[in-house]
């Protein structure tokens, strides 16, 4: 015997009442996307959420509990599978956007050639935007489907770990503008911008997640960053490139020190 799915259960009996998935989505207080994903078994709905699809379906919450996929079994294989291709896809663009600034040194090294050098700026900047928009629009995701399955707790010691990760790379980032700088490649200018555009990425996840904290956190990186910055760079014009360096490394472990300080953070 084929057992049913909830994604079938939701279906026939939406029919049976002649509802809309926008008229149900509004019942249930949810996106008609939302309602769509459960339909092509691309998604299931949160267990608080069942009693109130039941009474709007007129059927028992024991009947959509009966599904197959809602057996404890299979949301843990939705669920590995989920973050799975969460974590693969954001893996995958911070290895794009670590190993650009490599791959045009090597390029503009090959080739010695100003044209190209431009040509690879190019390529790098198309490189690195698309990288951001994935780890952006992935991360939200991800971070969201955290939040419903975990405690508060926890879920923000996971955002913090990939903050610390966005900060880790900015440290990369900022050495790599620095050296282009140095060598005449860019202006401070152009440079500075590059930098505040992969910080307002960051700003940007902050803010999509609706969570007091992380705007917080965001806004705290995102200044402390740009200051950090703007006085290495200072630093540079007058002392060099190794004074920057040092400098930035402490500054770094300072900027560190000031988000991560506090555990016990509260939405």
């Amino acid at each position: 015997m084929i057992e049913k799915q909830i994604k079938d259960v939701i279906y026939e009996n939406r029919k049976k009442k002649q509802l809309t998935q926008e008229q149900l989505a509004d019942q249930l207080n949810v996106s008609n996307k939302t309602i769509s994903k459960w339909e092509r078994g691309l998604g299931y709905p949160d267990i608080l959420i069942l009693p109130t699809l039941a009474k709007v379906l007129d059927i028992s919450v024991n009947e959509l509990l009966s599904t197959d996929d809602l057996k404890p079994e299979s949301i843990e294989q939705y669920d590995y599978k989920i973050m799975t291709k969460y974590k693969l896809n954001i893996i995958f663009a911070f290895f794009i956007l670590i190993f650009s600034p490599v791959l045009y040194i090597i390029s503009a090294f090959v080739f010695q050639s100003y044209e190209l050098s431009i040509i690879s700026i190019f390529i790098g900047v198309i490189v690195v935007l698309f990288s951001l928009i994935t780890v952006i629009l992935h991360s939200i995701q991800m971070y969201d489907f955290i939040r419903n399955k975990y405690t508060n707790e926890k879920y923000i010691r996971i955002f913090k770990n990939y903050l610390g990760l966005f900060s880790m790379i900015l440290f990369v980032l900022s050495l790599f503008l620095t050296l282009l700088i140095e060598n005449k490649i860019f202006s401070i200018t152009v440079a500075t911008l590059i930098y505040l555009l992969f910080l307002a990425a960051i700003l940007i996840i902050c803010l999509k997640l609706r969570v007091k904290i992380f705007k917080t956190m965001g806004l705290i990186l995102f200044i402390l960053s740009s200051i950090l910055f703007i006085s290495g760079i200072i630093t540079m014009s007058i002392l060099g490139i190794i004074p920057y360096i040092l400098f930035y490394v402490g500054s770094q472990i300072l900027n560190y020190i000031v988000l991560f300080i506090s555990n016990d953070v509260k939405k």
